[in-house]
């Protein structure tokens, strides 16, 4: 027999499935393990779905459970549940099939399931909200507006992560699918991919040649620049030394009109447009220096004046 340790959101995949709760789940999935084998390649319709150890127990015709590692060097974690759809069918658990290529936008994404992976990929990748279920509700709305169904990844796409297929969006977000998620639903996206992934890896150099100043940058960085120094050049070497691209304005800043992402270099920002496909896609819109918040510049007032101590 091989010993599995059976997770929790195995457990809770199982049993939303299954129509019932954690623990009766849990004993179902325990008095099925002596049924599985241990692969690491999986039968249609599953082929080319992974695991975090790239083992799964699989019980021929009913389901498999993708395993982890032990950190502790004990038995194997379940960490997930995937049942074949034939199997569920016979139950009277099956839903209808459907051709995600016939469908674009909210008819399609109300049959996708979006993993707690993807929706942490989405903030940390697009600047979507931190709380988990703002987060989905914000992804499911961007997407909505022309997602759509495709057998192949975009050219931008770096990943080789395997899916039955794909969706894509504005022609900057990409969701690897698997059929047959946990939930019930026909789709899973286990993760998300973003366009300007790689200009988020950019730093120095690298930086500075992916951005194009328009003439309102230039004409601010003419009044910004330190006395003696040749405005653009101190500009491009500000954006060498200490220039980050960020999804967001600095805090206490309302967001630039036009603008994608902001360049923070120091104590100046620049809000900046995206144009995908140019050779420099940050098209450099304006430049602002920070200014110290309101309350600070009130007390560095007063110690001048008075020489009083303010908290």
């Amino acid at each position: 027999m091989t010993k599995v340790i059976i997770t929790n959101t195995c457990a809770d995949r199982c049993g939303a499935q299954l129509g019932t709760g954690r623990e009766k789940a849990r004993r179902w999935l325990t008095e099925l393990l002596p049924q599985g084998r241990l692969t690491r390649d999986l039968p249609a319709p599953h082929t080319g779905k992974r695991s975090p150890s790239g083992r799964f127990l699989l019980v021929d015709g009913v389901l498999a459970l993708p395993l982890a590692d032990n950190r502790d060097g004990g038995a194997p974690v379940a960490v997930n549940c995937i049942f074949f759809p034939e199997w569920l069918e016979r139950q009277g658990l099956g839903g209808a099939e459907v051709d995600p290529f016939a469908l674009r936008g909210e008819a399609l994404l109300r049959h996708v399931r979006f993993s707690e992976h993807c929706v942490q990929r989405y903030t940390q990748r697009c600047g979507g909200p931190r709380e988990p279920g703002l987060a989905a509700a914000r992804l499911r709305e961007v997407l909505a507006a022309d997602a759509k169904a495709v057998p192949r990844r975009p050219d931008w796409s770096r990943s080789q992560r395997g899916a039955d297929f794909f969706i894509v969006a504005q022609d900057e977000y990409c969701l690897p699918v698997q059929r047959y998620a946990s939930d019930g639903r026909a789709f899973e996206a286990p993760t998300l991919l973003h366009r300007s992934q790689p200009l988020f890896e950019l730093t120095g150099r690298s930086l500075e040649f992916a951005c194009r100043f328009t003439d309102r940058v230039m004409s601010d960085a003419r009044a910004l620049a330190e006395p003696g120094h040749d405005p653009i050049s101190w500009l491009r070497g500000l954006i060498v030394q200490a220039g980050t691209l960020s999804w967001d304005p600095p805090p206490g800043w309302a967001r630039y009109p036009g603008a994608r992402f902001y360049i923070h270099a120091g104590p100046y920002h620049l809000p900046v447009a995206w144009e995908k496909d140019a050779r420099r896609q940050l098209v450099a819109l304006a430049m602002f220096r920070g200014r110290v918040p309101v309350l600070q510049r009130i007390a560095a007032w007063l110690r001048r004046r008075f020489g009083l101590r303010v908290a």
